[in-house]
This record gives C-alpha cells, sequence and structure tokens, in this order.
C-alpha cells in the first residue's frame, strides 16, 4: 500500500504542478477514489490509461471497472457485478467497506435509471439517500445526460445534505473556474441557498469566487433591505417613525445579527490568510475573535486546532470540555496527542472516525488531519479508510 507522498511522487512525474493540485483536489471529494490509488497495482494501471487531463474520479470509476468510460459498463457487466450491484442496494448504507469498484457499480446503476426513468427518477432516487449515492453521482455526472438539471435539482431540495452533494460533484469533476460558470447561471435565490452551503462548510475557495462573480447581480443595490445592515437599519429608522415600533426592532435585531455574522466571516479569512501565510499566532487571535462574535462548532474547532498549532494544548483541551462535531473531535485528539495523552489522543481520533461515516464530507484539510491522527495512534485500516 503506498502512502501519499508515494502517490504525489508518483503524479509529479506525469502532470505538471497545476494539473497535480487539480487533480487531487479532484480525486480527494471521492474518498474511495483516493484510496484506491494508493494501491501500487491500480496506479501502475493508472498511470498507463490516463492521459495528462484525465486524472478525475470518473476515470478512475471507469478504469476500476475495465472500461474506458461509465457509460460502456451498462450493458457488459458480468453477472457477479450485477449481483454484487443487487446485494449494495438491498444494503442501502454508507458502508465503510465500499471501494471504488462497489461505487463505479452503483455509478452504472444510476446511469441506467436515468436511462429508464429520466431525470424525475434519478433525482428521487438520490435523495432518499444521499450519503449512501454520493460518491457514485460524482463519478457518474460527466455520463449523465441530465447532468446539469440534476446540479439544479439537488439545490432546489434545499437541505445541506443536498447543496453539499452538488458542489461535491463541481468539485470532483472541474475546476473553480468552471463550477463558478455553472453556479452562475442559476436563478438568484439557487445561488444564495448555494453560497449559504458553502460558508457553512467553510468552502472558502468557491464561495469566495461565486460571490466575486456575482456581485453586482446577487447584490446590486441591496434595495430589498433584507441583507445589508445599514438598509436594515433604515428600515427600523422608517417603521418606528411610522409607530411600528415591534417591527422596528425586529429589523435593528437582524441589522445587530447580520453585522455580527459580517465581522465573523471577516475574521474567518483574516484566519486563512494568516495560516497561508505560515502567521499561527495571527490565525489564533482571528480565530477567537471569529468564535467570540459568532460561536459555532465549527469554530470552536478551528481556533482549538490553531491553540495546538501554537503548542496550547491545555487551552484547546479547556474550548473542547464536550466536542460533539467531528471537527472537535479531532481537534481533542490534536490536543491530546500534543500532551502525550497517546490513549485519550486514539480515543477521540476513533470518535471522529465513527461519527464522519454519517457525517457530511469532510473538507481536505480536516480528512488528512484525522489520518494522521488516526495513523499516529496504530488505527491504520481506519486510516487508510478516511
Amino acid at each position: 500500500m503506498l502512502n501519499d507522498v508515494d502517490i504525489l511522487q508518483y503524479l509529479n512525474q506525469v502532470l505538471n504542478e497545476e494539473d497535480l493540485s487539480s487533480a487531487i483536489r479532484r480525486i480527494l471529494y471521492v474518498p474511495e477514489a483516493w484510496s484506491e490509488i494508493h494501491k501500487s497495482e491500480f496506479l501502475t494501471l493508472a498511470l498507463e490509461k490516463i492521459d495528462r487531463a484525465g486524472w478525475s474520479p470518473a476515470t478512475l470509476a471507469s478504469l476500476a471497472l475495465g472500461q474506458s468510460s461509465l457509460s460502456n459498463a451498462l450493458d457488459s457487466l458480468s453477472s457477479e457485478q450485477e449481483s454484487r450491484i443487487a446485494y449494495l442496494l438491498e444494503l442501502n448504507v454508507d458502508n465503510e467497506s465500499n471501494n471504488l469498484v462497489d461505487v463505479a457499480l452503483l455509478s452504472v446503476t444510476l446511469l441506467r435509471i436515468e436511462a429508464d426513468e429520466g431525470l424525475g427518477g434519478l433525482t428521487e432516487t438520490v435523495l432518499k439517500s444521499t450519503d449512501f449515492w454520493a460518491s457514485a453521482l460524482s463519478c457518474a455526472w460527466p455520463y449523465l445526460e441530465f447532468g446539469q438539471e440534476i446540479i439544479k435539482a439537488l439545490i432546489r431540495e434545499g437541505s445541506q445534505a443536498a447543496v453539499g452533494l452538488a458542489t461535491q460533484i463541481l468539485h470532483s469533476n472541474m475546476d473553480v473556474g468552471r463550477a463558478v460558470e455553472i453556479l452562475s447561471d442559476l436563478d438568484h435565490e439557487l445561488t444564495r441557498r448555494v453560497l449559504i452551503s458553502l460558508n457553512y462548510r467553510h468552502e472558502d475557495e468557491l464561495f469566495l469566487a461565486l460571490s466575486e462573480s456575482l456581485r453586482d447581480e446577487i447584490h446590486p443595490n441591496l434595495t430589498d433591505g433584507q441583507q445589508d445592515p445599514g438598509d436594515l437599519s433604515e428600515q427600523a429608522i422608517i417603521l418606528a417613525a411610522a409607530g411600528n415600533a415591534t417591527d422596528a426592532q425586529n429589523f435593528v435585531s437582524q441589522a445587530w445579527d447580520r453585522t455580527t455574522l459580517i465581522s465573523a466571516q471577516v475574521a474567518d479569512r483574516l484566519a486563512e490568510i494568516a495560516r497561508m501565510d505560515d502567521d499561527p499566532v495571527l490565525e489564533v487571535e482571528a480565530r477567537k475573535q471569529a468564535f467570540q462574535l459568532k460561536l459555532t462548532p465549527r469554530r470552536r474547532a478551528e481556533l482549538a486546532k490553531a491553540y495546538v498549532q501554537i503548542d496550547r494544548p491545555q487551552d484547546a483541551l479547556d474550548l473542547l470540555q464536550e466536542p460533539e462535531t467531528v471537527e472537535e473531535l479531532i481537534a481533542a485528539g490534536q490536543a491530546y496527542e500534543l500532551s502525550n495523552e497517546s490513549a485519550m489522543a486514539a480515543d477521540y481520533f476513533i470518535q471522529a472516525y465513527q461519527h464522519s461515516l454519517g457525517a457530511p464530507a469532510l473538507d481536505p484539510t480536516w480528512m488528512t488531519l484525522l489520518s494522521s491522527g488516526l495513523d499516529a495512534s496504530g488505527k491504520y485500516r481506519q486510516a487508510v479508510q478516511v
């Protein structure tokens, strides 16, 4: 089994720096694909068969079935593969033992559903269990007739899981620029849902790129008075002057909440810039400010992680007295690891791994931290499966 450094070294031989970064980014959004290329035999085959521009989960899934594309597998699966599909559908759980071949078989299943039942049948199937179908849909997407429409359908459904799956599909199949082109063609309400989801998931690169591309369209002059704190305050003054004190107070409250949220998001951005500039002290201060302005589990985890980076594990643990989210559990594991409490660290990394199985996909930074923590704790099987 190859490690991450091996993977990078092999790919660096056939891809330039920009293509390598894009390929790794795409593949990480389908964990089964990332796991598969750690197998020496499969990576060797992929290096022989895939051209410079073709490194994506969809291409790797096709290769896992011995096909040039998943479309070619629609009518050419073996009886054993058909039986495996039936078993997976009956199980219908996001199983940690699933591999890229399973994902590829489920991708073929989605292509068949689209062919037989159209967009409606495909959408209904996926929305019944977004976690189960996430990797498969990401791999099937380039071969779907209704690729653009399924993106819209997922976003229109509106849940964090559905919108998150839509952005996962885009991340795993293209670069940020192309994803922005697709998302900016949506109507404004759907675009707002995407921006909200991206912000919630801290997918900052796509969030900032999409916001910038729609700056004039999605925030024309804020004449509706529903977003800008200044406009909300002006509406409050008008309402109060008209004698509508209750609504005036509501607008003031909205303005305050919005101002606080914006300030917290600015602090988040400052922290990210500090992290990229390798300034951990500034990152801690920015994380602390964001956390104090708008307390969320994710901000608590980010602050704890920043404390660990400057060798202050006890401050991190003081924050994480009752960790609940995957990110909080990972940060707690890091803090105990730094404190040389290996048993406690291993326990929290295992808890994080177990929680991650039923949670939305981690972003690559947290995924790497979890894998490293599990590996350091001797949990090698789980580390590989992250």
